[in-house]
């Protein structure tokens, strides 16, 4: 009997105790907030992806992946629905694709939004609004798998008809003409040498000229430039001139105030007395008498030049 009331016992804690830990997963894992619900349609694969996971919008989780199904009217698409935290910012321009966690191979659904608003998909028959599913980028690689493949299948054929026997032996003479034109301007770099240590001994004979040259100017206008302090100091060429200049101004402001004005005056009296003298001489040449008589006097009579009848009182 104490067996069978142990037994009953244990039984009975085990119960109680897969009850207690019943009620405490449900509790951690119940859902407090508000969803919304959204379905998502794809004719992609969706490998990876499993109810229960991660929703995230711009690498936020924000809901959880309800169920995956297949679209009983079309074939082949792949309807998800997905639970959304009421508060998440989906608009027109959000869409969906499918991500992977890292090397796990685990999927989850990435909600982002694009540039421009994209047409409203409508609601489900059952009132759950739609959300447009573009291909991942996984998906686009398997996609552009066959032809990246075609284009390596052509490379590799091109790289065979190009490297074939005949195209070989034309590149190694190429290497071999590449190899004697390198080793024939090896030999004229080798024959240059004497012609540029020649061109440089007499470019540095030249810089030797000139930096003497060069030398000579600068100790001429040293030269120079002491003849012109001495032509500048006090009681040299330069100072003297310019007494000599203020001497002859003097000089001349005397002639102009003093010397010209007097040989003006004379100038003019001398040209009074030729005029005088001038006169005298038309008058003796005309009547050589009055040189010894003495100026005429007498009036001219009637028929004479300069006859004047009197007037009548």
């Amino acid at each position: 009997m104490e067996n069978k009331s142990h037994a009953m016992a244990a039984g009975v804690f085990v119960l109680v105790v897969a009850a207690l830990l019943s009620v405490l997963a449900y509790w951690l894992t119940r859902d407090q907030g508000t969803y919304v619900d959204y379905e998502l349609s794809s004719t992609q694969a969706v490998t990876g992806l499993q109810p229960q996971a991660a929703v995230r919008y711009k690498g936020v989780t924000v809901g959880r992946v309800a169920s995956i199904g297949f679209n009983d009217e079309q074939h082949g698409m792949v309807i998800i629905q997905i639970k959304v935290e009421e508060s998440t910012p989906i608009s027109a321009k959000t869409y969906a694709t499918l991500g992977y966690q890292g090397v796990t191979g685990l999927a989850y659904i990435e909600l982002d939004d694009d540039a421009v608003a994209r047409p409203v998909l409508g609601e489900t028959a059952s009132g759950i609004k739609r959300l447009e599913m573009r291909p991942s980028r996984l998906s686009r690689l398997v996609e552009m798998g066959p032809e990246f493949l075609g284009e390596i299948q052509e490379t590799v054929v091109s790289l065979n008809t190009l490297l074939n026997k005949e195209n070989q032996q034309v590149l190694m003479q190429a290497i071999s003409s590449m190899g004697s034109a390198a080793q024939n301007a090896s030999d004229v770099m080798e024959g240059l040498k004497p012609v540029v240590a020649t061109i440089s001994k007499d470019i540095e004979s030249d810089m030797q000229v000139i930096r003497q040259a060069a030398g000579n100017l600068a100790k001429m206008g040293q030269d120079v430039s002491g003849i012109v302090q001495n032509m500048r100091a006090p009681g040299g060429v330069i100072p003297q001139l310019q007494q000599s200049a203020r001497s002859l101004s003097l000089v001349g402001e005397e002639l102009g105030n003093a010397t010209l004005p007097s040989l003006q005056r004379m100038m003019e009296e001398v040209n009074s007395a030729v005029q005088e003298v001038k006169v005298l001489i038309h008058q003796v040449s005309s009547n050589p008498q009055r040189f010894l008589y003495g100026p005429d006097s007498s009036q001219p009579g009637p028929g004479e030049r300069g006859f004047s009848a009197p007037v009548a009182h």
